[in-house]
This record gives C-alpha cells, structure tokens and sequence, in this order.
C-alpha cells in the first residue's frame, strides 16, 4: 500500500491475529496461575488416590504360630479413617483451587493452604505412629504383625507436600484487590 508515492505498512488481518494471539495467553502471572493450579488439583487427585491405596504393609513376626491370627491384612487410608479426612482436605483443595482461579481472589487460597496443611499433618503422624504398637492407629487397626508404612501413605505425604506448594504460587500469582487505584 502506497500513500502519496512512499510505502507505508500495511495492518492486514494477518498483523492483527499475531496480535490477538500474545494478548490471548495473558500476562506471566496468569500463565503462573495456572500452573500452580494444575499442580494443586494434580496433588489433590493423588491425595485421594493415595487414600484408597494400601498405608500399611504387614509382615508376619517372625515368632509366628501355626494355626493362630499371626498376622492382621493391609489396609487403605479410609479403613484406617484418617484416608477420609484426607479425601475431604483433597476435595476442598480441589474446589478452592477452581475458585481462586475462575475469580482471580486470593481468599480462597488460604483455604487450600489450610487443607494442604492438614493432609501433611495426617500423613507425617501416620508415617510416625504405624510402627508404634501403642499409638492410635495400631490399636484402631488391631495390627498383628511387623507393619510398614506402605506406597499410599508415601503418595498422600508427597501430595500434601506438593499441594502446599502449589497454593502458595497460586497465592503469590494471585493479585490483590485494587482500592482507587492502590494496593492494598
């Protein structure tokens, strides 16, 4: 295109499609939300996957009777009631998680702080108490046997971990609410 004899540039739709193209991905914050976001609803699927998993492996001791209850069988996170706490922190990560991202607040956040938190707790003072024949967990799952802590459990600590993580770079991509202009 040509005015007056010289060559201009020409803003074809070709030009503006580039355009709509970098402001259709966002600015890095919200690229860095969304990443934060898959890495907290992917830790929250493992937490409740690592709830219906096996937490403790059991071994016969080796001062094993015949004929006697030598052995008690493995169980999951939900036989062992922690695994339901877990479930319940893991759908509220979840929840919490899809609604700091779809309103862009901040608030929501530190609900899924707090869940994180409380799947860590669970799962480190279960991590402890399996192989403590006097603790809570033991007694309520009458073990017989020598009991380790088995791939789930493992599974709902590395989520907790993972989850906590992920809402904390969730919380810091999250802006804060404006007032007139200023930060608050």
């Amino acid at each position: 295109m040509s005015v007056y004899g010289q060559h201009t540039t020409s803003f074809g739709h070709a030009d503006r499609l580039t355009v709509m193209a970098i402001s259709a991905r966002g600015d890095y914050f919200d690229r860095a939300r969304g990443v934060a976001a898959s890495f907290c609803l992917a830790a929250a699927a493992a937490a409740i996957i690592g709830a219906l998993l096996p937490w403790v492996k059991i071994t016969p001791a080796p001062e094993a009777v015949p004929g006697v209850r030598n052995v008690s069988q493995p169980f999951t996170g939900l036989e062992a009631r922690d695994g339901w706490y877990v479930v319940a922190a893991a759908v509220a990560i979840a929840v919490t998680t899809t609604l700091s991202v779809s309103t862009r607040r901040r608030g929501f956040v530190w609900f899924s702080i707090l869940a994180s938190i409380l799947i860590g707790a669970i799962a480190i003072a279960d991590l402890r108490a399996i192989e403590d024949t006097a603790s809570g967990i033991s007694r309520r799952m009458d073990i017989i046997g020598d009991a380790d802590p088995a791939f789930g459990l493992w599974m709902v600590a590395a989520a907790g971990v993972i989850s906590l993580l992920g809402s904390v770079g969730l919380l810091t991509a999250t802006p804060r609410p404006r007032t007139n202009g200023i930060e608050t």
